[in-house]
């Protein structure tokens, strides 16, 4: 791997991406914003490559080894799926990984260590904060019983979000209806199964159900119910709300990682860092379902969106 250090001669680095679903197009543009406040400009002294949206978790494979095949100086994976596929090529070759983000990545079996993640791979994760906005969801709208989570089968990161609100709906006696699509088969099915009686969705930290926001909060207007997101991405396009990240954050967050790999530091030396949490609120959506929300609450949001 080429670094900067010591050396008057200008090189071109090259960074690799993974950016699966179009959720993540935000995190590359936020890691390029960052990258240029460390000294790496695009068509100066950086190289992107993998640029391409990967739409498909079989495609993953297939995508991490064209960008390999570049021969990058770092790869930047976006979310579990993507990492897990960049892990398993980056590795034997020994080529650094920053995640941005993880859900768990230790949970995940990316990382053992938060601290001293070791090998060639640390990054971003988020915290662990699902059921936190499990709570939020019930404050602004205390009445729901039964709330629906669409979730990918097998994703490792949806099933994190799953562990953590089942709890907290059992103690605060919801019901809670999780269906499941395979990873290559059409969302439809988590729409047209969704229950009459539901109160309210619930989207986990899953990619690919992140990517298609639009089509749950259509569902959650027509029937007058809030729709709970992961981002603020998510809030943007018609959910309701959301107490968690912003990608194009995330992707600034995850440039100085990057700068410092690029520096020369070990990547298995650099500690796993945490994304911070926002409450983000999105008042088309509350004026489309009819909910009223407080004063007190609105003041509580990091964000209005109007």
């Amino acid at each position: 791997m080429y670094t900067l250090q010591d050396t008057n001669e200008k090189r071109t680095v090259r960074v690799g991406l993974i950016l699966f679903t179009a959720i993540n197009s935000e995190t590359a543009a936020g890691l390029i914003e960052g990258l240029e406040r460390y000294g790496y400009r695009e068509g100066d002294n950086v190289e992107f490559v993998g640029r391409e949206i990967v739409t498909s978790a079989d495609q993953l494979d297939k995508r991490v080894a064209q960008v390999i095949a570049a021969d990058p100086d770092v790869i930047v994976s976006t979310s579990t799926p993507g990492t897990l596929a960049t892990q398993k090529q980056a590795a034997p070759r020994n080529i650094p990984v920053i995640f941005a983000p993880v859900n768990d990545p230790v949970a995940s079996g990316i990382v053992a260590d938060y601290k001293q993640p070791g090998g060639n791979v640390t990054g971003i994760r988020l915290a662990t904060s699902d059921g936190k906005r499990f709570e939020w969801l019930l404050k602004l709208k205390p009445s729901m019983r039964k709330i629906y989570i669409p979730y990918t089968e097998g994703d490792p990161s949806a099933e994190v979000t799953l562990r953590q609100i089942r709890e907290v709906a059992k103690a605060k006696r919801v019901d809670t209806f999780a269906l499941s699509a395979m990873p290559g088969a059409s969302i439809e099915k988590l729409l047209t199964q969704m229950p009459a009686n539901i109160d309210g969705i619930f989207l986990p930290r899953d990619s690919r159900i992140e990517a298609n926001v639009a089509l749950f909060a259509a569902a959650a207007e027509a029937r007058g119910i809030p729709l709970a997101a992961p981002s603020k991405q998510q809030v943007d396009q018609g959910a309701l709300f959301c107490y968690g990240f912003e990608h194009r954050r995330i992707g600034r967050q995850a440039a100085r990682l990057v700068a410092e790999v690029l520096k020369g530091t070990a990547v298995g030396n650099l500690p796993v860092e945490t994304a911070e949490n926002y409450t983000f609120l999105n008042m088309k959506s509350v004026n489309a379902i009819g909910l009223e929300v407080s004063d007190a609450m609105l003041r509580q949001m990091d964000e209005i969106i109007r």
